[in-house]
C-alpha cells in the first residue's frame, strides 16, 4: 500500500466525517512534502497554511501528522511546544440563524413539497448534520439517523417518532445522495430569505436549534439524547457540545440581565 492507502486503513474505524478531513489534510501534505515525514517539512507545512487555513484546521493539522506518522511506523518528530494554541472561546464563530430566519424558511418550502423541504424539515425537526442528510431512512411514522459520529468505532442510528401528519414534508426526500448536494441546497433554501449570502451549512439550524431548547428550559441530557450526542461527566448527563451550541445574541443577554439587575432601577 502506498502512503494514502496506508493512512486511510489506519482511520477505518473513524467516522465519514473525521475520516475525510484527515485525509483531506493528509493529501495536502503529500503534495507540499512529497512524503517526507521529518521535523523541519512538517513545521514548514504548518506554516504555510498560517493565512489560509482556520486556527482549529492548523491546530487538527498538529494531530494529522501524528496519526501519519504511527501509520507509517515512524517516529513523530513534533512535540506539544508545536502544537498551535486553542482558540479563545470568545473568538470562536459558529454561525447560526436566527429564528424569524428560519421562520421566513419554512413558510417559504413548506407548500413545495420539495426536495429542499425535506431537508428543511428533518434539520429543523432533529438538527441534523450535513452527511446525516444524506442518508436517512424515511419511514411513514419514523425517521432513523444514521449518525455522523461513530461511538467507539461502531455507526450508530438514531431513530424518531414522526409526529402527525408531518410525513407530507418528506415525499421528496432522497437519500444516497452527495453531501455537497445537501450543502449546496442549504444556500438555496437561505437565499430565498435573505440577502446577503448565510455563512455556514445545515449545521446553523442544528445550533438554532440546540439554543432554543435550552432557552425553553429543556433538561441537557434530554438534548443530549435528542441530538444523538455521547454523554458526558459534566454536567451530568450533558454533552460540553450543549454549551458550545449555545447561541443567543448579546441584546437579548442584556434583556435577560436588566430583568434581574440588583442596581438599574437606581439609574432610572
Amino acid at each position: 500500500m502506498n502512503i494514502l492507502q496506508t493512512m486511510e486503513y489506519n482511520l477505518r474505524k473513524k467516522s465519514p466525517r473525521t475520516k475525510d478531513r484527515y485525509m483531506g489534510i493528509t493529501q495536502e501534505y503529500i503534495r507540499f512534502s512529497g512524503g517526507l515525514l521529518d521535523r523541519t517539512t512538517m513545521l514548514k507545512f504548518m506554516e504555510s497554511t498560517e493565512n489560509k487555513w482556520s486556527d482549529s484546521s492548523r491546530r487538527l493539522t498538529h494531530y494529522v501528522l501524528k496519526k501519519l506518522c504511527k501509520a507509517m511506523e515512524k517516529p513523530f518528530p513534533l512535540d506539544a511546544d508545536d502544537l498551535y494554541p486553542t482558540t479563545a472561546i470568545s473568538k470562536l464563530y459558529t454561525p447560526t440563524l436566527s429564528v424569524p430566519t428560519i421562520q421566513s424558511m419554512i413558510s417559504w418550502f413548506k407548500p413545495e413539497g420539495s426536495y429542499t423541504t425535506a431537508l428543511l424539515f428533518l434539520s429543523t425537526m432533529y438538527g441534523c448534520r450535513s452527511l446525516e442528510l444524506t442518508r436517512i431512512i424515511v419511514g411513514n411514522n419514523i425517521v432513523t439517523i444514521p449518525l455522523a459520529k461513530k461511538r467507539g468505532g461502531v455507526p450508530l442510528d438514531k431513530t424518531h417518532i414522526l409526529p402527525p401528519g408531518m410525513f407530507r414534508h418528506l415525499t421528496e426526500y432522497k437519500n444516497n445522495l452527495s453531501e455537497w448536494l445537501v450543502i449546496q441546497q442549504f444556500h438555496i433554501a437561505t437565499s430565498q430569505v435573505t440577502i446577503n449570502p448565510v455563512d455556514g451549512a445545515w449545521h446553523t439550524i442544528r445550533r438554532s436549534l440546540i439554543t432554543q431548547l435550552q432557552l425553553a428550559g429543556v433538561d441537557p441530557e434530554v438534548i443530549t439524547r435528542y441530538m444523538g450526542w455521547e454523554k458526558s461527566a459534566t454536567p451530568p448527563g450533558a454533552s460540553p457540545m450543549v454549551g458550545r451550541y449555545f447561541h443567543i445574541p448579546d441584546s437579548d443577554i442584556d434583556d435577560m440581565v436588566y430583568r434581574k439587575h440588583p442596581f438599574i432601577e437606581m439609574w432610572r
